[in-house]
């Protein structure tokens, strides 16, 4: 399996990162199939369908809360009902140093031995009062094109 990691501390925007990817790949083409994608950011676990660079039909689950138990438990269901379909899997998931990061990779059962896994880390954005915002803009944006073109090349295609 192919997968996209989102990874970070918490409150660092690796669901709202999701979500903007999500609004991307369906503004590309591609729709729903399973879960929802909310017309307004919150937290969500879909399947889209849509083509890839080759012409071929895809299935992508996007996750993007991976913050407990629970949630974690709900995105291997998740997967587990429509592992037959699904190409590549993009989530969110904990930085290096917090036991979520260990229970999903457990519990997903991904082995980068013989998984293709990427991992794209975030960070809090500290500038405060009037240069924040700029500073925010700048990052969301860098890191939407870092994730874009990672998606263009192999395995991922898309």
């Amino acid at each position: 399996m192919d997968y996209l990691l989102v990874g970070g501390a918490s409150n660092v925007g690796k669901s709202e990162t999701i979500y903007r990817l999500a609004i991307r790949l369906l503004a590309s083409g591609f729709s729903v199939v399973a879960g929802t994608v909310p017309a307004v950011f919150t937290d969500f676990k879909a399947i889209l369908k849509g083509n890839n660079g080759n012409g071929n039909i895809i299935y992508v689950l996007l996750n993007s809360p991976t913050d407990d138990v629970a949630r974690i438990g709900e995105l291997k269901q998740f997967y587990d009902e429509s592992a037959f379909l699904i190409n590549m899997v993009i989530s969110s998931i904990r930085g290096e140093d917090e036991w979520q990061r260990t229970y999903v990779f457990t519990h997903m059962e991904i082995t980068p031995l013989t998984d293709f896994v990427v991992e794209i880390p975030l960070a809090r954005i500290t500038r405060r009062g009037i240069n924040f915002w700029p500073a925010l803009n700048w990052y969301q944006q860098t890191v939407d094109e870092i994730i874009t073109r990672t998606l263009a090349g192999n395995p991922f295609n898309i």
